[in-house]
């Protein structure tokens, strides 16, 4: 596991996870119920900076549901970390 931050410090993601087969999980955090296509944009950049490698991205949020928030890329609540 990694987090990742450019050079400039303008773009980061909290947390990588590359598994053995070199997929990629990308998770951000955010403290909003709300989600917008603004709080996926490192996911995003990652996302083109990783061209064929194969890649998701998931927002963890304080909302109540799962949605897509772009191509390969998922808003969470983070409480489906302890819930079933």
């Amino acid at each position: 596991m990694y987090h990742l931050r450019d050079a400039n410090g303008r773009r980061g993601i909290d947390l990588l996870i590359e598994a053995r087969d070199g997929q990629i999980i990308a998770i951000e955090v955010k403290a909003t119920a709300a989600p917008s296509r603004e709080d996926v944009r490192h996911l995003e950049w990652l996302h083109e900076r990783l061209g064929a490698r194969p890649a998701i991205g998931l927002l963890m949020h304080s909302g109540p549901r799962i949605f897509r928030m772009a191509e390969r890329i998922l808003a969470v609540p983070i409480a489906s970390l302890w819930s079933s």
